[in-house]
């Protein structure tokens, strides 16, 4: 049945392209990460390097409101990705389970197939003692 080996690598094939997409939402998620670690690493060393400095402290007070911006901003990006990232694991999940019970059903059809000529060689077997014994029984000779 090749519709059915040809149903288990299409299957292989979309599996893998959505391990491809489903990858690229954790890198994703890991650079998000990256960047938010170091805006809050980038805000905290300028509020400790602006010391006693009013102006600097001006300075570093300004830089970590934009740093709070984007980092809010990180934070509902990541929270989005992270939703698309567990759909694509719920697809990844089904398209398993897809190629799963098509490689079962294979396997299935090859011990079925096994069994048969089994059955097989061993009727032919059988058809050929038999007719070895009657040749016997009908040979006055034996």
């Amino acid at each position: 049945m090749k519709s059915l080996k040809t149903l288990i690598e299409l299957t292989e094939s979309k599996v893998e392209e959505v391990q491809r997409v489903l990858a690229r939402f954790l890198a994703k998620i890991d650079a998000l990460d990256t960047e938010k670690a170091d805006l809050e690493r980038r805000v905290y060393n300028s509020v400790q390097d602006a010391g006693d400095d009013p102006t600097l402290h001006e300075m570093a007070a300004r830089f970590a409101a934009r740093a709070r911006v984007r980092i809010d901003q990180i934070t509902v990006e990541r929270a989005q990705t992270e939703d698309e990232a567990a759909k694509v694991k719920d697809e990844l999940r089904d398209l398993f389970a897809e190629q799963k019970r098509y490689e079962i059903l294979e396997k299935r059809r090859k011990e079925e197939e096994k069994r048969t000529r089994a059955a097989r060689d061993q009727a032919r077997l059988d058809e050929t003692a038999r007719n070895g014994f009657l040749r016997r029984q009908d040979d006055p000779e034996n």
